[in-house]
């Protein structure tokens, strides 16, 4: 993720979820995450447009932003 809020920052919004928290717990469960290593790219409305399980690339991560945001 490093140098990808540089470069997307001002079209999209970077969240990190403590899965500690009982708020991470329940937002990781209502977007079904399963692994601590999963990134989730959400549109305006809170719907999940693409999930990313595992350590990516930063071509597979910029893929995805590119699906999602015009």
């Amino acid at each position: 993720m490093d140098g990808l809020e540089q470069t997307y920052g001002t079209r999209l919004r970077f969240m990190r979820v403590d899965f500690n928290s009982s708020d991470g717990q329940r937002l990781a469960q209502g977007y079904q995450v399963r692994g601590h290593l999963t990134i989730v790219l959400i549109d305006k409305t809170g719907t999940a447009r693409a999930t990313i399980v595992g350590v990516p690339t930063r071509e597979r991560v910029e893929q995805a932003i590119k699906e999602v945001v015009p």
